[in-house]
């Protein structure tokens, strides 16, 4: 920050700034909450979910199937479950 020497001090400076991005921080924050009474499905509205524990070799192996086949990996297990249960 390259400002000429005005007479104020740094802490004057830093509370000016720090106003400014309060001021700017409301701004946004009132133009996301505007957004969001906008009611577009998701993601979650379709689907539930849910956590699994796997061991390491598991998730590696898991990962690397993904991968290889240029899926996502909730795709193999949503595959995998139609297919086996």
């Amino acid at each position: 920050m390259d400002k000429k020497h005005t007479g104020q001090s740094l802490t004057d400076l830093f509370k000016k700034e720090s106003q400014q991005n309060t001021k700017e921080l409301k701004r946004q924050n009132t133009k996301t909450s505007k957004r969001q009474d906008v009611h577009m499905p998701s993601f979650s509205e379709k689907n539930k979910r849910h956590t699994i524990w796997l061991s390491p070799v598991q998730s590696k192996k898991l990962r690397l199937y993904a991968a290889e086949n240029e899926k996502k990996m909730s795709d193999v297990i949503r595959e995998f479950i139609d297919k086996n249960l």
